[in-house]
């Protein structure tokens, strides 16, 4: 349940820095099941054997004891020789219990080289500590997945510290790349991505992951407490932040609705949440640590107007003390932002305010006829 829990949250497991964390927690669970399943197939090669062996031993008991009281002769030749096939046949039964245990070790040695791979591949850190998230800048930024198609291709931008931009955009038009870049997932393949003017490779790996949070398209609650899924494998953090950022992501009060309070537990895939509760906690787990720039995909996609409307109110009360890039479909998750990007086949198409958009953008100008239509 735990690996595929860290599958289905890999992305904020990376963008919040907690892989460290992570895998130190599936080490344990995975140890804990590998112990069981070696309990399991011994009990299930050997129970047998050792059963069958107890009672070839009373019997060859019960012959001595006849033997040595009732002064009758010992069974046959033939009788003993059938009591010590049986026995052979049991010692036997053991032995290959012992090599099917072994037969096991080249899985579990997979395993663990597989979990240490996962270690081993992470990038470097760099040594450059991060106070603040200053001026962001791409120049020429492009990336491929196969080295053959670009992603992205030739983006150059800037951005202020505080500054709230939108990012829209058709399928497929790199806007999820763009993000992934942004949080430092995956590196330019092309030109640079600079933060004051210092390489983002270059910035050391805590400071920097203390500075940005993120929120996925589909918010993800694995099985533990409401307070944990907040916290998320990060020790540090108290439970009066925990209660702080429910408070700015407008999920507080119905935490405290709950049967336990903080301490409910969700379940796996937080089944017992609404998507709008899912995608507040999210936030909540996001903003704990206060981050400088914090990148959210579709907060509102899948959201009923209540719950959007809580999003909004989160998104303007965060506007100019936080760098916020929103992703979305709906314009209206937009009205908080100061200057939006139009993405277009791996391309910067435009990037400006609403006004001058609506006046020199086709795409813009259509995605804005839709939602009047819409609404």
């Amino acid at each position: 349940v735990q690996s595929r829990e860290a599958i289905d949250l890999s992305l904020e497991i990376r963008a919040f820095g907690v892989s460290e964390d992570v895998a130190d927690r599936l080490d344990k669970s995975t140890r804990s099941e590998i112990a069981s399943l070696y309990k399991a197939q011994l009990m299930a090669r050997m129970v047998t054997g050792i059963y069958t062996s107890a009672a070839v031993l009373i019997i060859l008991a019960a012959l001595v004891a006849m033997d040595a009281f009732l002064d009758q002769p010992l069974a046959a030749v033939g009788a003993i020789v059938v009591v010590l096939v049986r026995a052979l046949n049991q010692t036997s039964g053991i032995q290959a219990g012992y090599h099917g245990l072994g037969d096991l070790v080249p899985y579990i040695q997979r395993l663990f080289a597989e979990r240490q791979f996962f270690r081993d591949s992470r990038p470097p850190s760099g040594s450059v500590h991060l106070e603040s998230i200053g001026k962001i800048e791409f120049t020429d930024a492009g990336y491929s997945y196969d080295g053959v198609h670009d992603a992205l291709h030739g983006v150059s931008f800037t951005v202020e510290p505080g500054e709230a931009v939108g990012i829209i955009g058709p399928s497929g038009s790199g806007k999820s790349t763009l993000i992934q870049l942004l949080l430092r997932l995956r590196h330019a393949s092309t030109g640079t991505y600079e933060l004051d003017g210092v390489p983002v490779g270059d910035i050391e790996d805590q400071s920097w992951f203390s500075m940005i949070a993120f929120v996925p398209q589909d918010s993800r609650i694995y099985d533990d407490t409401v307070a944990n899924n907040i916290r998320f494998f990060r020790p540090g953090v108290s439970d009066e932040q925990i209660m702080e950022a429910a408070r700015r992501a407008h999920v507080h009060e119905e935490i405290l609705a709950m049967p336990e309070g903080y301490d409910t537990v969700l379940g796996s895939r937080g089944g017992s949440l609404s998507g709008g509760q899912r995608q507040r906690v999210a936030i909540a787990r996001a903003l704990v640590r206060r981050p400088a720039m914090l990148v959210l995909d579709e907060p509102t996609s899948a959201l009923d107007m209540q719950s959007e409307s809580l999003v909004h109110e989160t998104l303007n009360e965060l506007k100019g003390s936080v760098t916020l890039f929103v992703i979305a479909h709906r314009l209206s998750t937009l009205n908080s932002c100061d200057r939006i990007m139009v993405m277009d086949h791996g391309k910067l198409q435009a990037f400006g305010d609403r006004t001058d958009l609506e006046s020199n953008n086709a795409f813009y100008k259509e995605a804005l006829a839709l939602s009047r239509i819409r609404t």
